[in-house]
């Protein structure tokens, strides 16, 4: 017969949960920062992309620019001949 496992005393157990804490407390700890890097990064990316779109909307912005302005001289012209 296989011998009588013995019981954990008191100290045992205390150990057991403290040291599972600390296991826990230190993977949330990991999670935390993990998740923190990762917002980090889309943060990095989201502005980037923002300032891509701000770009792009100027010159959007100057090329109607310019075309209304050369529609206003073409009728302009067309008008006073």
């Amino acid at each position: 017969m296989p011998p009588k496992p013995n019981n954990p005393t008191s100290k045992d157990l205390a150990e057991a949960i403290q040291a599972t804490e600390q296991r826990m407390e230190n993977s949330l700890t990991a999670t935390h920062l993990h998740f923190t890097e990762q917002l980090g990064m889309m943060n990095t990316k989201l502005d980037l992309q923002q300032q891509h779109l701000v770009a792009r909307d100027a010159s959007l912005q100057r090329v109607l620019d310019e075309r209304l302005e050369a529609l206003t001289t073409l009728f302009t012209t067309a008008l006073q001949n």
